[in-house]
């Protein structure tokens, strides 16, 4: 909490998010109320990119029903992408060494054809979308709401996780990724890891975002807990209501 309290002292930007994306970041955000998360996620996201790519895998039928900003309509049709079934986004068989030789030339570095491999074995649907994205200049985000329904098909440590979020940072993009509950072993891979702590979207002004993890020089600092309110973006996304922010 101090570490906040001496940021906003300072006037950092750390009060409306946008060192998130100072440069290409990946991001893992969490809670305990779905909405609470995909309301903050959405928050966050638009204060670095307006025109952000959402990616949400449908909610179990357990879920509780509160609908969240793809319901809403406020993520463009253009931009949104509703994914039924988990196992749609599942990885690819790596190709075999062998076979980059027919894309990567023979005097490329050992880092070159690892980061083919790692972006070859991403899911045909990201594989486009990291195509697509990388030709638009400026901070961009690509959302992943709803991760904790896909753990079971990628690496479970940190190592092997980075793997797969390294092709959207060296395309420049930043992958802003959420779910209910902390990835037990995979959350160490992120370069931000934050908490979305409240109830419910109705008692938002009682929540915080709660630092885990945070790179050095983005003024934040695990351990901090900021007030919703204290967000611009976060606050405003919450007293929207069902209205677009």
């Amino acid at each position: 909490m101090a570490g906040w309290m001496a940021s906003a002292a300072r006037g950092s930007p750390l009060l409306d998010l946008e060192a998130l994306t100072r440069r290409p970041s990946a991001l893992y955000l969490w809670g305990s109320s779905r909405s609470v998360v995909l309301r903050t996620l959405y928050a966050i996201a638009r204060a670095n990119d307006p025109e952000m790519y959402w990616f949400e895998i449908e909610a179990p039928p357990e879920a509780p029903p509160e609908p969240g900003p793809s319901q809403l309509g406020w993520i463009p049709q253009d931009h949104l992408f509703m994914v039924s079934r988990p196992e749609e986004l599942r990885p690819v068989e790596p190709p075999e060494q062998k076979a980059l030789f027919t894309v990567v030339r023979s005097d490329e570095p050992r880092d070159s054809v690892g980061e083919v491999t790692d972006f070859l074995t991403l899911p045909a649907l990201a594989q486009e979308t990291i195509s697509r994205m990388a030709t638009r200049p400026g901070s961009q985000v690509i959302v992943l709401a709803n991760t904790d329904q896909l753990r079971e098909y990628y690496p479970p440590n940190s190592t092997g996780f980075r793997h797969v979020l390294e092709p959207f940072l060296s395309a420049h993009l930043s992958p802003f990724l959420a779910g209910l509950a902390p990835p037990p072993n995979t959350r160490w891979a992120y370069d931000f890891v934050f908490e979305a702590r409240a109830p419910s979207s109705s008692a938002w002004q009682e929540g915080s975002l709660v630092c885990e993890k945070a790179l050095a020089d983005s003024g934040f600092r695990p351990g901090d807990s900021i007030p919703f309110r204290s967000l611009p973006s976060v606050a405003a996304v919450f007293r929207s209501g069902t209205r677009r922010p």
